[in-house]
């Protein structure tokens, strides 16, 4: 039983009466004694509660385990929306910035989601769980990739609580394979949120005009445009689709107060792309050392990716010590400032083009790597990387 009720606390009980005997309670764990009727009796500081409590425990029946944790849980949701009841009450008399009530809330409405799983579910259960979903196929779909060869080994696509790294050095495409991703997923009626530390709004837009389109980049920038390409590119602005861009955003916990807004605005995001991890600043002000910064940030995507239950994609920039390598393939100790990143990812893929360092290579083959597969085997995919587009797509065929 002291197991199931470890979570509880003083304020998940409002009577007084309550609140005594559950501090007594406590008293009697700490200082080793039976949770008994006459131990308690002799910690609480209600007079004339004999009477009560041997009431109390005459009519309590024998319960199960699985009880005790469900009354738990109901009286810690019941708590938290007594703390939440207080808090609307108590602002109605404050002067606060809209966005500080916001984030305020948010942190209430996440404790309270919380309580539902505080307490730890025995092995049995888990497995019993599991099973079920197998036999009513109520297992949580993967979100496709563009690719069919990454979906296949990846058993569907990627799943909401995972972290994903794509690693390459500069000129890879590395952006080119995230913001195909991203539509990708946008097209998936996922509401995606792609936030770019490297180029802007307008870059990102002309990228993928040029994906939606077929219009090559270079003539885009120009404004170089045929009538042909003004019809394409009417065609191509009549797209719609979930997904947004961020360009002004430089540190973790603004991207993270971004999904809180979402979350209670009843549109939460359901994939995040971050490009990518090296420029973005964390949530501490001094830090002993950049690596250890990065170590930080990636801890804290990870859990970010199981809070709010969605994939979150991160492009990083490796070590240039890899180029002075015969094969210049990436190895997952080439990811650059920090081994937390190789150890929090689920999924970590490497970019190689062998026409960066040999020109008489296909310019338009990419080697998608896959390093490291916490539930699954490794592997290497080849790519068809369109370099006048910036679209990667299976070599065949395309997803599109």
């Amino acid at each position: 039983m002291q197991e199931q009720t470890s979570t509880l606390t003083l304020e998940c009980f409002i009577y007084p009466l309550h609140r005594d005997v559950f501090n007594a309670i406590e008293i009697c764990r700490l200082q080793g004694q039976a949770v008994e009727p006459v131990n308690v009796l002799d910690r609480m500081e209600t007079p004339d509660s004999t009477l009560w409590l041997n009431q109390l425990t005459d009519s309590t029946s024998i319960v199960t385990n699985l009880e005790i944790r469900q009354w738990v849980t109901d009286l810690k949701e019941i708590a938290a929306a007594r703390r939440l009841q207080l808090y609307l009450q108590e602002e109605s008399e404050t002067r606060k910035p809209t966005s500080q009530r916001l984030l305020e809330l948010s942190d209430m409405l996440r404790d309270m989601e919380q309580t539902k799983s505080d307490s730890p579910d025995d092995a049995e259960s888990i497995i019993q769980q599991v099973f079920e979903d197998i036999q009513t196929d109520n297992q949580e779909p993967a979100i496709k990739t563009p690719w069919k060869q990454i979906n296949h080994v990846c058993s569907g696509g990627f799943r909401s609580g995972e972290m994903i790294v794509i690693g390459g050095r500069p000129g890879m495409g590395k952006s080119a394979i995230a913001l195909t991703l991203a539509r990708c997923f946008a097209e998936q009626d996922m509401h995606t949120l792609y936030v770019s530390l490297e180029m802007s709004k307008k870059q990102l837009g002309q990228r993928l005009l040029s994906q939606l389109s077929k219009i090559p980049l270079e003539l885009l920038r120009k404004q170089e445009l045929s009538s042909n390409h003004i019809s394409a590119a009417q065609r191509a602005v009549q797209w719609e689709s979930p997904l947004h861009i961020l360009d002004n955003i430089r540190d973790l916990g603004a991207i993270r107060s971004h999904l809180q807004r979402q979350q209670l605005h009843q549109t939460p995001v359901k994939a995040i792309i971050i490009d990518y991890l090296q420029l973005l600043q964390g949530t501490e002000k001094k830090v002993e050392s950049r690596q250890l910064e990065v170590s930080r940030m990636s801890r804290e995507l990870k859990l970010m990716s199981q809070e709010f239950q969605l994939p979150v994609i991160i492009l990083c920039q490796l070590n240039r010590t890899l180029e002075s390598r015969k094969d210049k393939r990436p190895f997952l100790s080439d990811i650059r400032e920090s081994g937390a990143i190789e150890q929090d990812a689920d999924l970590v893929f490497f970019l190689y083009r062998d026409s960066v360092y040999n020109p008489e290579s296909n310019e338009n083959q990419m080697e998608l790597i896959l390093a490291k597969h916490r539930h699954g085997p490794t592997f290497n995919a080849v790519l068809h990387f369109e370099t006048k587009t910036c679209l990667v797509r299976d070599p065949a065929t395309s997803f599109f």
